[in-house]
């Protein structure tokens, strides 16, 4: 049985189960992402597109004559026999095999009007032939079909001339599509059938002109899991406040894109209708493969992703880790500061993975892991305090950066660089906290968007040094406590997620 999964195409003797069969392939698959099995029906339809060297033009064949034509449309590939005022023809073709016999009379015919023309009153002599205008004439039609169909665009038919060919034939909308998600271990007990098609992951083609979109979309990983489900598109959930509006272009079906702005800002989508440009929306990539898996998942269903472009962020990755990643991938690697096999990079320039793709090489600072600061972030507890901790220590791949401006034996006073201090609401407030404890001051005082650590526990103040109803709690430092402790005003502190 010939079966396909994802673009390869097998052929296999055994009637396995679904999942043999993609094992059998070497296609990848994740136990816990949805595949799909597509079955393919060719309907019967009387509709047909006519291709040929002036262009194609659809035709109907009459519901009569439908069985007869289905045994030889296929093969029609024929030149002009001739063109008169009245009819064009094309031909010759042999349809003696069909056993009809020719009629010797007189046959009336409409413009538009399809039909065939026995010369010599033999059927191994035939002409499928297309009335320009009403007029008769003794063709050898064929008895009983003097009449097959219609030439849907009959105003063009005298577009077509002497030089012209019909190239092929096909039907329109003859294709019935029947999809099924299934989990991996429910494919294993699921036969697969002749003609199945499979596929196990979308495979993406990612564009040059969104490099900061594009980045954001790698680091969702290769896993897609579905939040919202709607008649165009699908989108998952990915919150970040800093994207840049790009390649805001038309949006066609497969075409994968990141939300720039909104309450959404940062959720990618992958649409399964064309849809009409919109500015908080920068287009990404498109999917050339498998956007059946999109257009049947459902809200929780995860998708794996394989796309022609790797991220090349190092960020997090240790010296070693990076080396062996980059060679794999063609990109030179540059190692400024420290060189041991276990340091961490903290930092890449280009910072993009489309950047380092075009340049072919990129330059990484590394630390040694001990002089790194390993914290864990409260995103639900303080999901709008978190973010903009996110964003003010600019978190790449779970490494950020902030600037000490304070420091003295109860906390650390920490400042960004790169954004505004802005007024957050209350969020996380907390009686009492511990030492470790990461905090940002909200809106009950004026110096609202100060972050700070605390080194020792209170029942009064918070990691900055206000009131605790002033502190919003967003997480706590897990490993480099002591370490922080050494640090002057004016130090750089490197962030880590410790997950």
């Amino acid at each position: 049985m010939k079966i396909k999964i994802n673009k390869r195409e097998m052929e296999i003797n055994e009637a396995p189960s679904i999942f043999d069969a993609i094992i059998m392939s070497e296609e990848p698959y994740r136990e816990d992402c949805v595949i799909a099995v597509v079955i393919k029906e060719e309907i019967e339809t009387r509709e047909f597109l006519l291709e040929t060297s002036a262009g194609k033009f659809p035709i109907t064949i009459d519901e009569y004559f439908l069985p007869m034509w289905m045994k030889f449309y296929k093969d029609i590939r024929v030149s002009c026999g001739w063109r008169s005022k009245g009819v064009i023809t094309f031909g010759p073709m042999d349809l003696s095999s069909l056993k009809l016999k020719a009629r010797r009379g007189m046959c009336k015919y409409e413009r538009g009007d399809l039909f065939l023309s026995f010369g010599g009153f033999d059927a191994r002599n035939a002409y499928l032939c297309i009335s320009r205008m009403e007029h008769e004439g003794i063709y050898g039609a064929p008895e009983k079909y003097e009449r097959i169909g219609t030439f849907g665009l009959h105003e063009f038919a005298g577009k077509l001339g002497e030089e012209d060919s019909i190239l092929s034939i096909y039907p329109i909308g003859s294709i019935q599509e029947e999809t099924t998600l299934l989990m991996p271990e429910e494919a294993k007990k699921v036969p697969v059938k002749d003609n199945e098609c499979i596929v196990t992951h979308i495979s993406t083609n990612l564009f040059q002109g969104a490099p900061n979109c594009v980045e954001h979309f790698l680091s969702i990983g290769d896993t897609f899991e579905v939040k919202h489900n709607a008649y165009t598109f699908i989108s998952n959930e990915r919150s970040r406040r800093d994207m840049k509006e790009e390649n805001t272009v038309y949006r066609t079906k497969g075409a994968i894109t990141v939300r720039n702005d909104g309450s959404r800002a940062g959720a990618v989508y992958i649409y399964t209708e064309d849809a009409l440009p919109a500015k908080s929306h920068s287009v990404v990539g498109k999917v050339v493969n498998g956007i059946e898996l999109a257009e049947n998942a459902d809200i929780g269903d995860k998708i794996l992703i394989k796309g022609d472009v790797k991220s090349l962020s190092v960020v997090g990755k240790t010296n070693k880790e990076a080396i062996d990643y980059l060679t794999l991938q063609g990109i030179r690697h540059i190692i400024v500061e420290d060189e041991d096999d276990d340091a961490i990079i903290v930092e890449q320039r280009p910072k993009l993975t489309m950047e380092v793709k075009s340049l072919g090489s990129v330059v990484t600072l590394a630390m040694d892991p001990t002089d790194i600061c390993y914290i864990e972030i409260w995103d639900k507890d303080a999901p709008m305090s978190a973010s903009y901790f996110r964003r003010a220590a600019d978190m790449t791949s779970g490494v950020g950066k902030l600037v000490v401006s304070a420091i003295n034996r109860d906390r650390m006073i920490l400042y960004s660089p790169i954004i505004k201090r802005t007024p957050l609401p209350f969020e996380k407030i907390q009686s009492k906290i511990e030492g470790g404890i990461i905090g940002v001051t909200n809106s009950k005082r004026r110096d609202s968007g100060v972050i700070g650590v605390r080194f020792t526990a209170s029942d009064t103040y918070g990691p900055t040094g206000e009131h605790l109803m002033a502190t919003n709690i967003i997480g706590k430092v897990k490993r480099g406590r002591e370490s922080l402790k050494k640090r002057n005003v004016g130090d750089i502190v490197y962030l880590v997620e410790d997950v």
